[in-house]
């Protein structure tokens, strides 16, 4: 009986500070500093101007994790760096690279999620995308070492209007600001919302009714050489509406589906005559919880922009993407995205393309201390029109990193790049067309403190 007693009291000691002892440790910080040197044998990325050089690197970083519980959650990061060029002085710059994410429940009925990205960089091989925003239409401005602003923000706050019933606000940003005179700057907002009904609680099925505009905004850059009182022609600003309705289905506890249809049009932003466009849209969601990972595929339809080149487009998009612990020491990461844009203006008829790229990333954990990474990227960019000539983009990066206690670490790098043009012309093979290496070797010193 007294066994009993003190099992009783066990069990219920555990009940009432087991959330206490899970979350005691809620707020970390881990600052870190990495020192290293590279060796890049095309700093330019250009076979006609080919410069070599090594190049001092200092990252100083910050992570910052809090979860005051178990629906908060709020992650910034942020990772300047400093490359000191031993010849090509001139081309010293800083980058800047920051995230931040929150997930918060604000009271029992109202959740919002924010995440933003920000990148600021003259290092083509620093413009990484998202794979689901990918549409290999800044390749221009991807190559050339010039500065380059990315930012995308979401955020979305959902309301709980009843037990079936809720709705949602969301709004999204991207901001795309190059120096290259072939590509457009743009700034692009989303506002939309959704409401939810739900058609079987324990499923949690649910019909979807959804409204969004997205407004575009571009500015051309001008020509190196030009004069600046010279008058820049101007791009349309347009906005889409779309209005969709769809139906999210759980097949199983690990299996879900989502369809929407809807219809968009288009309207001008600065006049009342601009191009309109319309049509039928919609998506089709497939997403499957793996026993260590996840697994998604889906295609979409849209009336969108045509990203570096501005105007309108029709864009039907499928992307495929898993990751998986393929064992306790090995992860295994797949991207993959198929884009077919169809401008609807006359004079973007030549930037109709079919865009395909797939990432595969590998790590391997071979002891506690040693960690192997490699990772492939390749990029078809097939055009229409036979005058603009076909790219391809490849890209490999290998890594292997030691790791030591209290903090320490050091990380030998190898990356080679590849750009070449399925043409005959000579001049796009001349200035546009090249290979790269580099080598990075760095020492990287970054502890943690939980509270």
């Amino acid at each position: 009986m007294r066994l009993m007693r003190v099992y009783q009291i066990g069990v219920l000691l555990c009940a009432l500070l087991g959330p206490v002892v899970a979350w005691s440790q809620v707020f970390s910080i881990t600052p870190s500093i990495t020192v290293g040197e590279r060796y890049d044998d095309n700093i330019f990325q250009s076979d006609a101007d080919k410069e070599d050089d090594f190049i001092t690197v200092i990252t100083p970083a910050i992570v910052l994790r809090y979860a005051p519980s178990l629906e908060t959650e709020i992650d910034f990061d942020y990772e300047p760096s400093f490359e000191l060029f031993a010849d090509q002085t001139d081309a010293n710059y800083i980058s800047h690279d920051l995230s931040l994410g929150l997930k918060a429940a604000l009271s029992r009925r109202l959740q919002v999620t924010l995440s933003d990205r920000f990148t600021l960089t003259e290092e083509p091989n620093d413009r990484e995308r998202d794979i689901l925003l990918e549409d290999g239409t800044r390749g221009r401005s991807d190559a050339e070492r010039e500065q380059t602003i990315r930012n995308y923000a979401t955020s979305t706050l959902r309301f709980q209007l009843a037990s079936r019933s809720s709705i949602g606000l969301l709004f999204e940003n991207l901001i795309e600001d190059v120096e290259d005179p072939d590509e457009v700057d743009e700034v692009r907002y989303t506002v939309g919302t959704e409401f939810g009904y739900l058609t079987h609680i324990q499923r949690q099925n649910r019909v979807l009714l959804a409204f969004r505009t997205d407004i575009f905004n571009f500015e051309a850059n001008p020509e190196p050489d030009a004069d600046p009182d010279a008058q820049i022609p101007e791009e349309d600003d347009f906005l889409v509406h779309t209005a969709s309705a769809g139906y999210e289905h759980h097949l199983s506890s690990t299996l879900t589906t989502t369809l929407r249809l809807g219809y968009s049009f288009t309207s001008g932003l600065d006049s009342e005559d601009g191009d309109q466009n319309s049509g039928i849209v919609g998506s089709i969601d497939l997403e499957k919880l793996l026993r260590t990972g996840r697994a998604s595929i889906g295609y979409e339809r849209s009336l969108t922009s045509g990203g570096g080149v501005g105007g309108q487009a029709v864009a039907d998009r499928a992307v495929a993407q898993i990751a998986t612990n393929l064992s306790p020491k090995i992860t295994a990461v797949l991207g993959a995205n198929v884009t077919v844009l169809d401008f609807q203006t006359q004079a973007d008829d030549d930037q109709d393309r079919m865009f395909f790229t797939i990432r595969p990333r590998l790590t391997y954990q071979v002891l506690r201390a040693l960690r192997l990474s490699a990772s492939y990227d390749f990029a078809t960019n097939i055009f229409d029109e036979s005058i603009r000539p076909d790219r391809t983009d490849h890209r490999a990066f290998f890594e292997s990193r030691l790791i030591f206690r209290k903090g320490w670490s050091v990380a030998l790098s190898y990356e080679y790049r590849t750009r070449s043009f399925e043409d005959e012309a000579e001049t796009s093979r001349e200035f546009d067309e090249f290979t790269r290496n580099r080598v990075f070797l760095s020492v990287t010193y970054g502890p943690t403190f939980r509270f």
